[in-house]
């Protein structure tokens, strides 16, 4: 694991009015005679009041620098266990089953349970209509190559939603050929846990925590003010609830965003991994983890609007993990992603943008909770294409050719597959 180079922030120095030393002046005034008189369980109360009136029990806020470069910064003490259950209150009245869950994220797309809807749906039609009894034998078990045979060789028997689906299974299966097989084996994923919008409601209360740590407004987030000059303009980009639910993972990626902040509301759950840096967070209750995807650039790499504003790097790959225990209970977070907007951004580090009163002032700690990650078993996905190990497609391109010979046409990847039903279609 790249180990954090250095701490930002220099330690602020200790503060002998507050916490455990100014409480034991405040007990070694109490009147001790008329409290044992009252007996233990009479004292305990009252030594709790006084510990809560001079501050010893107010949480403490603390940023653990898992990295520097990669940003990867893990705040516990900002969101309170009070706040943590106004936000649980809000998703338990909307109820997380009645929202309607997202269908075009990455873990959408590698979802087993996908597929096979989509092979379903592709063998009733072909059966249906009479057209798998014209695709040769080899083929009639694979729906993709059956329904791809069909539509060169017998289009007449393809219904105008069959195109459609060949068009949208072929386009997700090339999209999905862009990840790396073994990282995704190494991550055990096989199904996606449930994703939805954030409910308009719980918006206005996450405004503070944001506050706390960009320190700026933020475009598209009520109840964070007005442009402050002092750092980036900051827009939100994508705000999801995501519940993880036993034998629901998350696959490999890099957020198209600047800044994500990952809010845990459960501390039961997997692990947040980063795999290229070989280490992984655990989930706790209200913690906050704050991280960069990207570095800043003169000018937005990107290129265009909505999409993050620096160059992406590929060290903060990471993902949700399988619950690494035999606990059933869910992991619930909320994810906010964050792109600067600001055509003048001159800054050499994130860092330098998040301006937050509460975690400028934070007690700094340096790879305290970053934990190493624990190999699980490889996930024994079924091949989603079949392909032609020993032929590369004739068109020039360098992927592997799908294993389907159609008379009149050359043996090619899922790519230009997918260009030819384009053409193809009536």
């Amino acid at each position: 694991m790249e180990a954090a180079s250095s701490v930002p922030f220099q330690r602020r120095p200790a503060d002998i009015s507050r916490g455990i030393f100014r409480g034991r002046q405040t007990m070694q005034q109490f009147r001790l005679s008329s409290h044992l008189k009252r007996g233990a369980l009479g004292t305990f109360p009252l030594l709790l009041r006084s510990f809560s009136r001079h501050g010893v029990t107010q949480r403490r806020v603390t940023v653990d620098v898992v990295s520097e470069d990669p940003l990867i910064w893990v705040v516990d003490g900002l969101c309170e266990q009070r706040q943590v259950q106004q936000l649980k209150d809000v998703l338990s009245r909307q109820k997380l089953d009645n929202l309607k869950k997202t269908d075009a994220y990455v873990d959408d797309m590698f979802d087993e349970r996908r597929e096979l809807q989509e092979d379903a749906q592709m063998l009733v039609s072909m059966i249906s209509s009479g057209a798998l009894q014209t695709v040769p034998a080899e083929y009639q078990e694979d729906p993709l190559r059956s329904l791809l045979w069909t539509a060169m060789q017998r289009p007449e028997l393809l219904q105008s939603s069959d195109w459609d689906l060949a068009l949208l299974s072929t386009a997700r299966r090339a999209w999905c050929t862009q990840w790396n097989p073994d990282d995704l084996a190494r991550s055990g994923f096989r199904k996606s846990a449930f994703r939805c919008k954030v409910p308009e409601e719980l918006l206005p209360q996450l405004a503070p925590l944001v506050l706390d740590v960009l320190g700026a407004p933020v475009q598209g987030l009520p109840g964070t003010g007005s442009k402050d000059q002092r750092g980036p303009c900051w827009v939100l980009r994508d705000t999801t609830v995501v519940r993880y639910q036993p034998d629901e993972s998350q696959v490999p990626h890099v957020d198209t965003s600047d800044v994500t902040m990952l809010l845990y509301l459960s501390d039961s759950g997997g692990h947040t991994c980063f795999p290229n840096l070989g280490c992984s967070i655990q989930p706790r209750e209200g913690r906050v983890l704050v991280f960069c995807s990207t570095k800043p650039t003169q000018r937005r790499f990107g290129g265009f609007a909505g999409s993050a504003y620096g160059e992406p790097l590929d060290a903060t790959m990471h993902y949700g993990s399988l619950m690494q225990d035999s606990s059933h209970d869910e992991k619930l977070i909320v994810q906010l992603l964050f792109a600067a907007e600001d055509a003048n951004l001159s800054l050499q580090s994130w860092r330098e943008g998040l301006l937050g009163v509460k975690l400028r002032d934070a007690e700094k700690t340096q790879n305290l909770q970053a934990q190493p990650m624990r190999s699980l078993p490889r996930a024994q996905r079924r091949p989603s294409l079949a392909l032609d190990q020993m032929k590369r497609c004739a068109s020039g391109c360098r992927a592997l050719a799908l294993d389907l010979t159609v008379p009149g046409t050359t043996k090619v990847c899922i790519h230009c597959w997918q260009r030819r039903l384009e053409q193809q279609k009536p």
